[in-house]
């Protein structure tokens, strides 16, 4: 096939404003489930674990099928778009009502209520996810254009991420030191955002090379996906990476509140805000570096580095979070940074 010519940068940036989206889809919940439910409303922390992590078995399934759905439709409006869109809809709706839970029930009624709205939360997710992932990697053939796209990903998202660690803080000046109340204005606020930032991919962007693929039967498909070693490899290597970071990253708010700042959930969400703005800034000023270095040396060695970064950074935690010197806590992230950087652009 002949590669794709270079994409303009009005058309990388009208996808990638999509990751701006994606990043609080995908990590709000893990920023404010803890502190608002559990240490806010007293919901049982192992219902918050089990709410957090049965969608994400459903989304095992729902996936896979989504992108079948997505692969088969026909349609003026192309077979990505129409599902971005109203993914991006769902998405901001259900993202507005976790923060807005009801009053007067119990912590265990909460609890359940968190549950549900977590379902559904990520299934509108996958709707939206699937298809502007997939219509990311058809926007070329090009085999290092693609990377150039992902960078560009990159970028927005690490933009978009700077907001996340203002949420808890700015749930706690907006209910007046209340963050219970404070986080129903922040769910309505960056629902608004998640809506604006979603839909645009799916206004601004053209599909292409669909009209040269057939029908694509689930089983079938499914088979030639689980025949793909050098595939499965990346998935494993993401897998690994995920589960080392997101099985612990929940625990840094307690250990933060309880151990570091002795109670003080005000210094714990400032310190959270510098510690997002100092990673998502150094992803940002990576990104350059990265796809320069994945472009002279090989993606593969490339990767290989940036993880071996990310291994070191959260092994050195043990040591850096500490009521002596807080700010310690600042030197795992800034060694994680360019190696998660690395995944996103180059995986």
């Amino acid at each position: 096939m002949k590669a794709s010519p270079p994409l303009s940068r009005k058309k990388k940036s009208a996808w990638a404003l999509g990751s701006i989206s994606d990043v609080y889809m995908n990590n709000a919940l893990n920023y404010l489930a803890f502190p608002i439910y559990n240490m806010g409303l007293s919901v049982d922390p192992r219902i918050l674990g089990w709410a957090l992590g049965l969608p994400r078995i459903w989304d095992a399934l729902s996936d896979p099928l989504m992108g079948n759905i997505s692969d088969n439709t026909r349609s003026r409006f192309g077979r990505r778009r129409p599902y971005i869109f109203v993914g991006a809809v769902l998405c901001a709706i259900m993202f507005a009502l976790i923060w807005s839970p009801p009053t007067g029930w119990s912590p265990t009624a909460l609890g359940w209520y968190f549950m549900l709205m977590v379902f559904l939360y990520y299934t509108a997710y996958t709707i939206f996810m699937v298809p502007w992932g997939a219509l990311g990697l058809e926007l070329t053939s090009d085999y290092n254009e693609r990377t150039r796209v992902q960078a560009y990903r990159t970028v927005f998202q690490a933009i978009g991420g700077l907001g996340l660690g203002t949420m808890w803080v700015l749930a706690q000046k907006w209910g007046g030191g209340d963050d219970v109340v404070g986080v129903r204005y922040v769910g309505i606020a960056f629902a608004l955002l998640i809506l604006v930032c979603g839909i645009l991919p799916a206004l601004l962007c053209r599909e292409t090379h669909q009209q040269y693929q057939g029908s694509i039967r689930f089983w079938p498909a499914v088979k030639a996906t689980f025949s793909n070693k050098v595939f499965l490899l990346l998935i494993a290597v993401t897998i690994c990476v995920m589960l080392g970071i997101f099985m612990v990253n929940s625990f840094a708010v307690y250990i933060n509140t309880y151990f570091v700042f002795n109670g003080d959930k005000e210094g714990v969400a400032r310190i959270g805000m510098y510690a997002n703005f100092a990673f998502q800034g150094a992803g940002i000023a990576l990104v350059p570096i990265i796809t320069h270095i994945a472009g002279r040396v090989g993606k593969r060695k490339t990767l290989i580095g940036g993880l071996a970064l990310v291994v070191i950074g959260y092994a050195s935690s043990w040591w850096l979070y500490t009521p002596i010197n807080p700010w310690l806590q600042m030197i795992p992230l800034a060694l994680a940074a360019p190696g998660l950087s690395c995944m996103w652009i180059i995986a």
